[in-house]
């Protein structure tokens, strides 16, 4: 990640381009969110994806987070994560 912005409990975290993918000069930025309560992650999600369109349905992953992925109406990408506490 590249840049880091901070507001209340969230993160949102800036790349420019995923490995072995082109950089587009229209979109080249990937704005992530790392969400301390997984409740609030699939409002979150489906208010951004509205006029836009999902890559990657937010779902639990093998490494112990839930993760999804989505473009907005305004052909921003948006990575979602909530790492689950290890018991």
């Amino acid at each position: 990640m590249h840049a880091t912005f901070s507001f209340g409990d969230y993160e949102i975290m800036a790349s420019d381009t995923m490995p072995g993918e082109p950089a587009n000069a229209d979109s080249n930025i990937y704005m992530s969110i790392d969400m301390p309560d997984e409740t609030e992650l699939q409002p979150l999600f489906t208010k951004l994806f509205k006029g836009g369109r999902v890559t990657m349905t937010s779902a639990d992953t093998f490494c112990g987070a839930t993760f999804g992925m989505l473009v907005d109406k305004f052909g921003i990408k948006w990575m979602f994560n909530h790492d689950k506490k290890k018991d």
